[in-house]
């Protein structure tokens, strides 16, 4: 099956073009962005309460967590890995700032 060149010479550009769209540098969104700070101020609120809280505490004790869900509150936790720390007691889950 021959193909015509100029089909061929698109496919190339196209195949050429994701290449270099697949390997470009993702920056953060505004969200992102946005997201990334606001866990800077939760743990920044957390090592100075120095309790270990449950979500439901932080939104209440919080001011950073004010309004937010509880889903909202859980994701920016588990997105600061390491720094904060997780106790399960009674089957309820507690943070605390490393």
């Amino acid at each position: 099956c021959e193909m015509p060149e100029e089909v061929r010479a698109k496919l190339v550009a196209l195949s050429e073009s994701l290449a270099k769209k697949a390997s470009a540098e993702k920056k953060p969104t505004a969200k992102q962005k946005e997201a990334a700070e606001v866990a800077q101020t939760l743990l920044a609120q957390l090592k100075e309460n120095g309790n270990a809280l449950t979500v439901s505490e932080m939104i209440a004790q919080l001011p950073v967590c004010e309004g937010m869900s509880n889903q909202k509150v859980s994701a920016l936790v588990r997105s600061l890995g390491s720094a904060v720390e997780r106790v399960e007691e009674k089957r309820k889950a507690y943070f605390r700032a490393v």
